[in-house]
């Protein structure tokens, strides 16, 4: 079952002290579960053998835990945090766009941030002529199992980092902080480890934001509908 919002805004975000508007986006957008995350290793992954007649495609198995390398983007405005997660997200792309232009892009407007929609639309624009492809899954019920595959998958295998929409109040080191409605929030994910059962993440929001590691249920938890804009070839 894929529970979908479709064309929602996000409202806004509660500091410390007083509230701030700050719109992200929402996991929004039409789930489709249209790739094997089992499949051989393509050429966009990893150089494929020659096949043989007798022998069976190479299977990619990400390594135990793996962190790439990747530009680190604070939020410029309150509400731009789907800018400036996409720009590190394409930054493992070896695409560089600036985080004023992707927010055009995003079409992000003051104060309610970015549909999950146009963020999507955004980055599929910036994805055409590679290899690569995104759609969103994933909910809270979907099991640290399945957060893990997706992105030890992204990370390990494809060296790419996917996008994570979450609810801010939900995050850890927001706890205390948030206000009384749920609060959209994009972040990234660029690292992990299977034996510990953690994901290390990116948040763009400077206050309480930056590098941070968490368990894989934690992060399930705070997990939009339809929250992980899962990368495939």
């Amino acid at each position: 079952m894929h529970r979908v919002l479709r064309g929602r805004w996000v409202a806004g975000l509660a500091a410390a002290t007083a509230l701030i508007l700050a719109g992200c986006t929402t996991g929004a957008g039409e789930t489709r579960r249209s790739t094997d995350r089992t499949r051989p290793v393509t050429a966009a992954s990893a150089p494929a053998p020659t096949p043989s007649a007798s022998a069976s495609p190479a299977v990619a198995v990400p390594p135990a835990s793996h962190r790439l390398r990747m530009t680190k983007e604070y939020q410029a405005t309150s509400y731009n945090c789907a800018p400036a997660a996409g720009v590190m997200s394409l930054s493992t792309f070896h695409i560089k766009v600036r985080q004023s232009v992707l927010a055009r892009t995003m079409k992000t407007r003051y104060p309610k941030g970015t549909t999950g929609d146009n963020a999507m639309t955004a980055l599929t624009r910036y994805l055409r002529g590679t290899p690569y492809s995104l759609t969103f899954d994933g909910w809270s019920g979907s099991g640290t199992g399945f957060i893990m595959k997706e992105v030890s998958y992204d990370v390990g295998v494809l060296r790419r980092a996917p996008l994570v929409a979450v609810w801010w109040e939900r995050l850890p080191w927001n706890k205390g902080l948030g206000s009384r409605r749920k609060v959209g929030h994009l972040i990234v994910a660029y690292g992990y480890d299977q034996k510990k059962s953690t994901i290390t993440v990116f948040d763009p929001w400077r206050p309480t934001g930056g590098t941070h590691t968490l368990g894989a249920a934690a992060l399930l938890k705070a997990l939009q509908p339809s929250g992980l804009y899962y990368i495939y070839t």
